[in-house]
């Protein structure tokens, strides 16, 4: 009796496997763990990363718009420490150095200006494309440093800058980027007293940035 059940149930068994149909290998839908990443998810893989510690080289040259110190020529070179958040916002402190020379007013001895400031800084990624490879930003940025002049200006005084830009950045790699930025500078010398003037000027140049990060 128990062999005759026993005979039952393998028959009942096979009958139930032959049954079930068999799935292609290709048909299989493969493990959570080995699904294909989304398409975000590469973009950001290909691009610039999410978060990242940022390092930003800028080297531009500016022309003066003051009506009063025209002709000025700028040599401006700039250093940014900071970090990259939410995908799309760089806040560090940068480090502005320049060496103006300025033409003199009715045709007196021209003066050279030795500048250097140091403040927060903030871009935001306005536009991204090309998987986020590409990107335009604005900036905007302050400081507090000192100024060295020379041709009847007071040596050493209290330097305060502004400056507003736009740029654009390409990453051929995710932990570097390069870029080309333009914009405005206002230098204010001796905020601080009756006395004081000031310089705006016109910028333009490149940038350099390295992100470390994911």
């Amino acid at each position: 009796m128990r062999s005759s059940l026993g005979v039952v149930l393998l028959l009942g068994l096979a009958t139930v496997a032959r049954a079930q149909p068999e799935v292609a290998p290709e048909e299989q839908q493969p493990p959570p763990s080995a699904q294909p990443p989304s398409a975000h998810a590469h973009a950001h893989a290909l691009g610039m990363p999410r978060t990242a510690f940022v390092f930003e080289s800028r080297f531009a040259g500016a022309f003066n718009l003051s009506g009063g110190f025209g002709g000025t020529a700028a040599i401006i070179p700039g250093f940014m420490i900071g970090a990259r958040l939410i995908d799309r916002l760089h806040l560090g402190v940068e480090f502005f150095l320049t060496n103006t020379t300025t033409a003199g007013v009715g045709g007196g001895p021209s003066n050279g200006t030795t500048a250097f400031t140091l403040g927060p800084t903030a871009e935001i990624d306005i536009l991204k494309v090309a998987a986020n490879r590409v990107a335009f930003y604005g900036k905007l940025g302050f400081g507090f440093g000192a100024a060295v002049l020379s041709g009847g200006f007071s040596p050493n005084i209290f330097l305060l800058r502004f400056d507003l830009g736009l740029g654009i950045r390409y990453a051929p790699v995710p932990y570097f980027a390069i870029g080309m930025e333009s914009g405005f500078i206002n230098l204010f010398f001796s905020p601080d007293k009756p006395g004081t003037f000031s310089l705006t000027s016109l910028y333009g140049g490149l940038v350099g940035t390295f992100m470390y990060g994911h």
